[in-house]
């Protein structure tokens, strides 16, 4: 019960002393997840995020190329 009342007091000290953001930038994250039994934030790093970032980009870019092939093929009436 002991060890139990300490983490807890341990995530409270640790939660009131930085807010969300600046503990995700010293952890190098991007997005916390959530917060292993010792309080330390687990989620995704910066690095994972940039390159989900790239990628979503590459299929925007491939969705307007096909748009734009597909308006210069039709042949519209007017």
């Amino acid at each position: 019960m002991a060890k139990r009342k300490l983490k807890n007091n341990h995530k409270k000290k640790h939660k009131e002393l930085w807010n969300e953001e600046e503990t995700a930038a010293y952890f190098g994250l991007a997005y916390i997840a959530g917060y292993t039994s010792g309080g330390v934030p687990y989620g995704l790093t910066l690095e994972e995020m940039a390159e989900i970032e790239r990628k979503e980009n590459l299929v925007i870019e491939e969705i307007k190329l096909d748009v734009e092939e597909e308006l210069e093929e039709d042949d519209l009436p007017f």
